[in-house]
């Protein structure tokens, strides 16, 4: 095939089409080659970076977001389907585990706080999760409520 045509070609080919082509395929090549052209070269190419962010034991910890007064006390979400839905870590410590009937749980953490889960804060939550990823790359893939993946190749910060 042949070698990629300098800039100063690029920007020839696209000055000599029609007008609505031209706008189009100027917006197209701008993207393309900007990097390549501000470099004065090849483009840099870096590798895959693919961020994981996952909101552990993230229903327990909106609801001592919610309520400070929780933070250090084993807290269960999931009262109103009698199983666990989340627990912190200090339910978890005692072998408290998601799934678990609510029943066994009080069992073996009989001081535990138990609470309804509220699935629309969890979901302003989550929303607020997600804005903050975003602040950093717009290539998020929202995987569940509390996790996302993030393509944040090429960054340098």
């Amino acid at each position: 095939m042949g070698t990629e045509p300098s800039c100063a070609q690029k920007e020839e080919s696209v000055t000599k089409s029609p007008p609505y082509v031209y706008v189009f395929l100027s917006k197209l090549e701008a993207r393309r080659s900007h990097l390549s052209c501000m470099t004065w070269g090849e483009s840099p190419t870096f590798p895959r970076a693919i961020l994981h962010v996952d909101g552990d034991c993230f229903f327990a910890s909106v609801e001592i977001a919610k309520d400070p007064r929780l933070r250090g006390k084993p807290v269960i979400t999931g009262k109103e389907r009698g199983i666990v839905s989340a627990c912190t870590y200090d339910a978890k410590a005692r072998g408290v585990k998601r799934g678990m009937r609510l029943d066994e749980a009080r069992k073996i953490v009989p001081d535990a706080i138990v609470l309804p889960s509220d699935y629309e804060t969890y979901s302003l939550f989550s929303q607020r999760m997600y804005d903050i990823v975003r602040r950093y790359t717009p290539a998020i893939e929202e995987y569940s409520i509390d996790e996302c993946f993030a393509d944040l190749t090429g960054m340098r910060r």
